[in-house]
């Protein structure tokens, strides 16, 4: 398969890029760090459970690439279900199926169209993020370099979610709330399980469970920090009474991973069976 850059529907996609992503994805980036600095209040660790990541400048960092999550997953759903729903309302998703593309092609291509400037986003972020701790050494840098590849997952997933939402909902719009919804699911997990822990035959699986799907846990767990020990959330939550280890962060980007694959197979056979797709 060629690569994204060599897709001649990603090359032409692209075209149909607004102009202002640029503007867009700088102001984005700014509203995640004055977000992630008023999260600050939130991160208050107990004393006892300190990790490397008391530094302010690093903990900074963690709380700005959760609030980067909250921005890059819906805005990777709109952006995959507003390209396509263009691709195929202009009829160009029919020309595209009378080339000798496969599906798969098809699919890969409007997809690393439609997330361009989300996966730029991420990538800026990414470097300044090497820069700053290059610089102050607050963090590590292999930590950052993980969680802004989990962001990369995420926003795949997301993006395709968004193309498959495309066929299923009337307005695109609709990926917004959806998107959102999802990820208020997985992040909320942990709080779902809670009042089922004491009354578990084993309620360190079920901790486990929830945080192998949640990102924000996996984010802060790259970054060398125990979340679910700060403040506001030890004093809401009762994981803390019971024994628990955090997932590796490679099998929450492996479930991400797989929630991407089954949606493209998805679209590749829509793509494949329905002319308007």
């Amino acid at each position: 398969m060629s690569l994204p850059w060599e897709n001649p529907v990603a090359r032409h996609s692209v075209r149909l890029l607004s102009r202002g992503w640029i503007a867009a994805m700088a102001l984005l980036l700014v509203g995640a760090g004055i977000l992630g600095a008023l999260l600050q209040r939130f991160g208050m660790e107990r004393e006892i459970y300190a990790s490397p990541s008391r530094f302010v400048v690093a903990r900074w960092l963690m709380t700005t690439l959760i609030a980067e999550l909250a921005i890059v997953a819906p805005w990777a759903a709109v952006r995959g279900a507003m390209l396509w729903t263009r691709l195929v309302g202009e009829g160009q998703m029919d020309e595209y199926r009378r080339t000798r593309l496969s599906a798969a092609a098809i699919a890969a291509g409007a997809l690393a169209a439609g997330l361009f400037p989300v996966l730029a986003l991420v990538g800026v972020s990414c470097g300044l993020s090497m820069v700053v701790g290059g610089l102050l050494g607050a963090y590590s840098l292999t930590g950052a370099a993980i969680a802004h590849g989990l962001l990369l997952v995420l926003a795949v997933g997301y993006g395709a979610l968004g193309m498959w939402l495309a066929g299923r909902v009337r307005y695109p719009s609709l990926a917004i709330p959806l998107a959102l919804a999802l990820l208020a699911v997985s992040i909320a997990g942990i709080a779902a399980v809670d009042p089922f822990l004491r009354a578990s035959a084993d309620p360190s699986r079920l901790i486990g469970g929830a945080l192998a799907l949640n990102p924000v846990t996996a984010i802060a767990s790259a970054l060398d920090t125990d979340i679910l020990r700060f403040e506001w959330l030890y004093a809401r939550l009762h994981t803390h009474e019971y024994f628990y280890v955090y997932p590796p962060v490679w099998q929450t980007a492996v479930l991400y991973a797989g929630m991407s694959g089954g949606l493209v197979a998805a679209i590749c056979r829509r793509i494949a069976r329905d002319p308007a797709s």
